[in-house]
C-alpha cells in the first residue's frame, strides 16, 4: 500500500509538471533567462531556431477559424472532384478513341495543376503578408530572411503537396490507371506542387501587403493575379509537354529515349527556375526592407 501511494503521488507529480510547463510558459521563459547565473536546470520549452517559423505559423493557423476551417471546404471539393471521374462511363468513352485512360490522365494532371495553383494562391502566395504590421518583429529577431522565407516554402508546399498527390492516386485508382502511367502523373504534381509553392512564396514576398482588413484581400491582390496566370501557365506547359511525348510514343509505336531525355530536362529546368528565381528575388526584396 505504502508502494502504491508512492507512485500515485510521483504520477501526480508529473502531470502538474507537464501542465504547468504549458499553462506557466511565460514564467518559464523568464527563469530560463536566468538560469545561468542562478545555476538553474529549465527545461527548453521551445523548439529549436531552425523551426521557430513553423512552429508560429501552425499554431497561428489553428487558432484562426478562418484559416483552418476552409480546409473543410476544400477537401468537399477534392471528394466532389474525385465522384466526377468515378462517374465517367469509361466503357462507352473506349468505343470512341482506345486512348481514353491516357486523355483522361493528362486532363487530371491538368486539372489538379489548376486546382492547386488556386489553393496556392490562398494559403502560399499571403503567408509572407499574414505577418502583418508585426513584421517588424521577424527582423528584429535574430532570424535570417532566407531561412525565414524557405520556411514559409516548406510550410505550403508540404500540404499542397499532400493534398495534390492523394487526389492523383485516388483518381489514378478509380480510372484503373497502372504501371508506368501512374508513376509519372503522381511525380508529375508532386513537382508541380513544389515549384508553385516557390513561385508563389517567393512573389508573395516580392509584393507583401502588410497592411490588411482581411487577409482574403491580399489572395485577390495584382500580386496574387499574377502569380496565378504564371502558376497556370507553368502548369499548362509542363503538361504540354509530357502529353506531346504521349502523342508521339503512341504515334509511332516506340520510345523516342533522346526525345523523351530533352523533353524531361526541359521540365525539370522550368520548374527549378520556377521556384528558384523568386525565391532568390524574394529574399533580396525582404533584405532590403531589413534596411
Amino acid at each position: 500500500h505504502i508502494a502504491l501511494l508512492l507512485s500515485n503521488a510521483l504520477f501526480f507529480i508529473m502531470v502538474s509538471l507537464a501542465i504547468g510547463k504549458r499553462v506557466y510558459a511565460v514564467n518559464l521563459e523568464r527563469l530560463a533567462g536566468e538560469r545561468q547565473g542562478n545555476g538553474l536546470n529549465m527545461p527548453n520549452i521551445y523548439p529549436k531556431k531552425g523551426f521557430t517559423v513553423p512552429y508560429k505559423d501552425i499554431k497561428l493557423f489553428f487558432r484562426d477559424t478562418g484559416q483552418w476551417s476552409q480546409l473543410l471546404i476544400i477537401m468537399s471539393l477534392v471528394l466532389v472532384y474525385v465522384y466526377n471521374f468515378k462517374a465517367v462511363p469509361l466503357a462507352t468513352l473506349s468505343e470512341v478513341t482506345p486512348l481514353i485512360k491516357e486523355f483522361l490522365v493528362l486532363l487530371n494532371m491538368l486539372m489538379c495543376g489548376l486546382v492547386m495553383s488556386a489553393v496556392a494562391g490562398r494559403f502560399v502566395y499571403p503567408s509572407v503578408s499574414l505577418e502583418g504590421e508585426a513584421f517588424w518583429v521577424i527582423r528584429s529577431a535574430p532570424v535570417d530572411m532566407k531561412s525565414f522565407l524557405l520556411s514559409k516554402f516548406v510550410y505550403g508546399s508540404i500540404p499542397l503537396m499532400a493534398l495534390t498527390a492523394v487526389t492523383v492516386t485516388l483518381t489514378n485508382f478509380i480510372l484503373d490507371v497502372r504501371g508506368p502511367l501512374s508513376y509519372i502523373s503522381t511525380a508529375t504534381v508532386v513537382m508541380l506542387s513544389v515549384s508553385v509553392g516557390g513561385l508563389g512564396a517567393g512573389l508573395g514576398a516580392i509584393y507583401p501587403k502588410f497592411k490588411y482588413d482581411n487577409i482574403a484581400s491580399v489572395s485577390i491582390s495584382l500580386g496574387a493575379m499574377a502569380f496565378m496566370l504564371i502558376a497556370f501557365f507553368l502548369v499548362l506547359m509542363t503538361v504540354s509537354i509530357e502529353a506531346w511525348n504521349f502523342y508521339l510514343y503512341y504515334k509511332a509505336g516506340r520510345v523516342d529515349w533522346p526525345f523523351i531525355s530533352i523533353s524531361l530536362m526541359v521540365i525539370i529546368l522550368i520548374n527549378f527556375l520556377s521556384a528558384y528565381l523568386p525565391l532568390r528575388a524574394g529574399v533580396k526584396r525582404l533584405r532590403m526592407m531589413e534596411e
